[in-house]
């Protein structure tokens, strides 16, 4: 079988990948012709994330790097099965991180064990690893937005940082990442993507192949994971530590969100993507 370069891109949350995958299917057909296949989030690999995911929670030990073996495996068969000599997979949970854990993780509990398994599974081809970084107190105030809109949580920020942990182990996280992505590894500013007036993910685009000209023309995709505005912050705390359930809560957000976007000529309801 013809050897393929293989493109995970693995994160970090909270960095654009979203955005990313947005516009990979917007322009799915000029990829295609390019000899570009990519899987998303929610195409590929949710057993191997379920399985990295309880080696960040419970350790590494034999038995779960079996589970990851195999399920390397059954990325490694889907990558097999597309005829395009580049396949992206983008997955910022890839390798077992998550908001909720990043701020007091280490790379070698959890996303060491699940990346020598895709080493493993892919062996015989061309790999690379792609990471967005950001500056860390930046991240936790993004990753707390998120808390807040989706996930309930009505503490103030101070409180919130001290549950779920520390700006700088993110920074050594990332640090460990690309130790071990060795010269196989990419990784790239987040805010030097933001200041740049290029197609969004243009860096991983080029390294799979693709001319700048190209990659310049594909169609962006329209922004639908916005934070929630500083204005609204406190209301929607205040909803939050109401208690309704979920399906309640996140509908009142949703109402909160569209009466601002009406009222304030601002964000538009779409930009703030779905809550649910």
């Amino acid at each position: 079988m013809a050897r393929k370069h293989v493109i995970f891109h693995v994160g970090l949350p909270k960095t654009g990948t979203s955005a990313f995958q947005d516009a990979l299917v917007l322009n799915r057909d000029a990829l295609r012709a390019r000899g570009i296949a990519f899987s998303r989030k929610q195409d590929v690999g949710s057993d191997f994330r379920s399985a990295a995911r309880d080696t960040v929670r419970y350790g590494p030990s034999r038995l779960r790097q079996r589970r990851l073996d195999r399920a390397a495996r059954r990325i490694r068969d889907w990558a097999d099965a597309q005829k395009s000599p580049v396949v992206l997979i983008t997955d910022e949970n890839l390798l077992g991180w998550r908001v909720r854990d990043m701020y007091r993780m280490t790379f070698d509990r959890g996303p060491a064990q699940a990346m020598r398994a895709l080493q493993k599974a892919f062996d015989g081809d061309e790999i690379s690893w792609v990471l967005f970084r950001r500056d860390p107190a930046a991240h936790m105030q993004s990753s707390y937005r998120y808390a807040v809109k989706l996930r309930g949580v009505s503490a103030d920020y101070d409180d919130w940082a001290r549950e779920i942990g520390r700006p700088e182990a993110l920074g050594q996280l990332v640090a460990e990442a690309e130790k071990a992505f060795g010269v196989a590894g990419h990784v790239f500013d987040m805010e030097e993507q933001i200041a740049s007036p290029r197609f969004w993910g243009a860096p991983i685009l080029e390294l799979a192949g693709m001319c700048p000209e190209d990659v310049d023309a594909l169609k962006p995709a329209p922004r639908t994971n916005a934070g929630v505005p500083d204005d609204l912050l406190e209301y929607v705390r205040r909803i939050n530590a109401i208690g309704l359930e979920k399906e309640q809560r996140l509908k009142a957000v949703d109402v909160l969100l569209t009466m601002h976007s009406d009222l304030t000529d601002g964000v538009s309801r779409a930009a703030y993507g779905r809550v649910e």
